[in-house]
């Protein structure tokens, strides 16, 4: 019996490869905790900060979910990576926003990706548009910044739901306790649900923390 269950295990685990290409950005996210006040220090805010966290991303054309972890840091005003893994540790990949361009490595596939950083491209890869804007200020927990959103506050000013405009996504902060987050990104095609919790402040930025280099051994895809 215990044969079988791992065999079940490998089998879906090889069936996952479209469930990672769309948690790799999400997740966003997909996605990372900043607790019940946002990320500031005396006389402004912060400028770089990390999290950690899981995030579960269900593919609703395929019928897959997948869980994977997350560790992500961030430099004001555009700047993000994420590295993301299985939940045993093994390595999937990394996204990197830079300004306006957006690289990501996809380790399984063999692939690196290099395009504009825009709600097009991240419909290419994610199946869901949303402005990476969008996400850093879901991490950032600041106020959404594009016009093209609707949002409710709670009482003390904080997010509680956006509603995109004119497209079926939907961002919805179910949980915030202390350093805990529980956030969810709904689309027609992709729901993400992001658990955040560890926060670290003025985090140390390398020359390379926004970079990506690609193997030779890779493909090479620009959106």
């Amino acid at each position: 019996m215990l044969a079988t269950h791992a065999d079940q295990s490998v089998y879906q685990l090889r069936k996952k490869t479209q469930a990672t290409k769309l948690s790799l950005l999400l997740i966003c996210f997909f996605l990372i905790s900043c607790g019940h006040n946002q990320v500031k220090e005396s006389g402004g805010h912060k400028t770089t900060a990390a999290w950690r966290g899981k995030a579960l991303i269900f593919d609703k054309v395929h019928d897959k979910k997948n869980t994977v972890s997350m560790e992500v840091i961030s430099r004001r005003p555009k700047s993000m990576r994420m590295d993301i893994s299985a939940v045993l540790g093994i390595y999937i990949g990394s996204f990197v926003w830079n300004d306006s361009r957006m690289q990501v490595l996809l380790a399984r596939e063999k692939k690196f990706i290099n395009g504009p950083a825009n709600a097009d491209s991240m419909q290419e890869l994610l199946k869901m548009q949303i402005d990476p804007q969008v996400l850093l200020d879901i991490f950032w927990d600041n106020p959404f910044s594009k016009a093209e959103w609707n949002c409710e506050v709670d009482a003390v000013g904080l997010s509680k739901s956006c509603k995109h405009k004119t497209l079926a996504i939907r961002v919805i902060w179910q949980e915030r306790e202390g350093h805990h987050r529980l956030i969810e990104i709904d689309s027609p095609k992709v729901n993400a649900q992001l658990s955040l919790n560890d926060l670290e402040e003025d985090v140390e930025i390398k020359p390379t923390t926004f970079q990506l280099k690609a193997p030779e051994s890779f493909r090479m895809i620009t959106l």
